[in-house]
């Protein structure tokens, strides 16, 4: 795996990383220096960076599912906060390393609406 930016100060933002469907926090809350990210993440990890206004506002099964389940999971976790009484203000990053899509799960449709049923 190739990177060419290879070091991350986080203050203020959370770094996750989601694989084999479980998402599990890398750095953030505190200033926590230089991370080396070669170190921490595979091809097909999905990398997630945001803001308090996502973490503070969904459980953490609630992101996995949408990173997992969603057709847009960036604008999904995104209202999905918002509906949890989020500000509109928010961060939130999602990049598949080695490329490719996020989130697309055939077995689980949206309902005419467009919602998910597990959002209920």
């Amino acid at each position: 795996m190739e990177i060419s930016y290879r070091t991350l100060a986080a203050n203020r933002l959370r770094l996750y990383r989601y694989r084999d469907g479980m998402l599990e926090q890398i750095a953030g809350d505190e200033a926590v220096g230089n991370l080396d990210l070669a170190d921490v993440f595979r091809d097909d990890d999905i990398v997630l960076l945001c803001s308090a206004e996502l973490y503070d506002y969904l459980p953490i099964d609630v992101v996995e599912y949408v990173l997992t389940c969603s057709p847009a999971p960036e604008e999904e976790l995104c209202e999905r906060a918002q509906e949890n009484g989020a500000p509109d203000t928010m961060t939130i990053l999602l990049v598949r390393v080695g490329g490719g899509d996020i989130g697309v799960c055939e077995d689980d449709l949206p309902d005419d609406d467009g919602r998910y049923d597990w959002f209920a």
